[in-house]
């Protein structure tokens, strides 16, 4: 409220003309124009390392294990950032055990790691295009999935954690997040100005189980509220940017016979870092 005047729902500010909007209006229009076209691109990214929720399932029930060890059964947040990541741990027998020899930040391009370049099966592949890859093809993986792990990276603001939070959607639930996200961006609403409720359905047979994720819109988040989500979106979207202009630039660094310097920490490489669920930079 300011000066006895109830502030406008955010609603009513997106559906007036600018010329009866306040100065402050109209940078809070500009922001969440900006972020849902940021939104509609759909790549992946990040640079800050959060904590993470787990989904957790049995046959009875599924659960999100939060980052201090409570568990709830439905999230109840504001969606700040989801991207696309790849990964490739080497042929379909491989899993998750080996050594993974490509990752890709977006879905667009892979980056290749020091046990990727060294295996012949890779060379042969040259996935510099995730579109081409062979290991983003159908019948790559076993019982003809991809081997090549695809997932989104949501980044969500919980009301009972003061820093954003990580969760991932893994490919059994793609499917209803991209449906929820496009029915968002075709419908003009972008993800950071409301409550996104999402649950956890239980799947699987035998002693495999996992949450298949559901994603449903609440209600509209407050004015000020949303601006402060859209600044946040926007320097995730930041640094983003950043962490991918490193990968591009390590990916392009020429080959050099000379050797580098020792250090204490361990050997320097050219190539990106393998990521990790413990060190992943977003």
């Amino acid at each position: 409220m300011s000066n006895g005047v109830p502030a406008r729902r955010l609603e009513d500010i997106l559906s007036l003309p600018p010329q009866k909007l306040s100065e402050s209006e109209r940078h809070l229009v500009k922001m969440y124009q900006a972020g849902l076209e940021m939104q509609r691109e759909d790549e992946d990214g990040g640079e800050k390392v959060f904590g993470k929720i787990e989904v957790q399932a049995t046959k009875d029930h599924a659960i999100f294990m939060m980052p201090d060890g409570t568990t709830v059964k439905e999230l109840e947040c504001v969606i700040l950032q989801g991207k696309i990541y790849r990964n490739w741990y080497g042929d379909k027998t491989n899993g998750d055990d080996g050594p993974m020899y490509c990752f890709s930040a977006g879905g667009k391009d892979g980056n290749p790691t020091e046990a990727g370049l060294e295996d012949i099966s890779f060379l042969r592949s040259e996935p510099n295009s995730c579109a081409s890859c062979p290991s983003n093809m159908f019948g790559s993986g076993e019982r003809n999935s991809k081997a090549c792990r695809e997932t989104r990276r949501l980044i969500i603001k919980h009301a009972s954690f003061q820093a954003p939070l990580q969760l991932n959607v893994s490919s059994t639930s793609l499917r209803a997040w991209d449906s929820y996200l496009n029915t968002a961006s075709n419908n003009g609403v972008f993800l950071c100005s409301i409550w996104t409720k999402i649950k956890a359905t239980p799947k699987g047979e035998g002693k495999m189980w996992w949450g298949v994720l559901q994603f449903e819109r609440g209600d509209s988040v407050g004015t000020d509220e949303a601006q402060n989500y859209m600044s946040l979106h926007l320097e995730l979207e930041h640094n983003y940017q950043e962490y991918k202009k490193g990968l591009a630039l390590k990916s392009a660094k020429p080959e050099s016979d000379d050797k580098p310097d020792p250090v204490s920490d361990g050997p320097i490489s050219d190539q990106p870092p393998p990521p990790n669920d413990d060190d992943l930079p977003f």
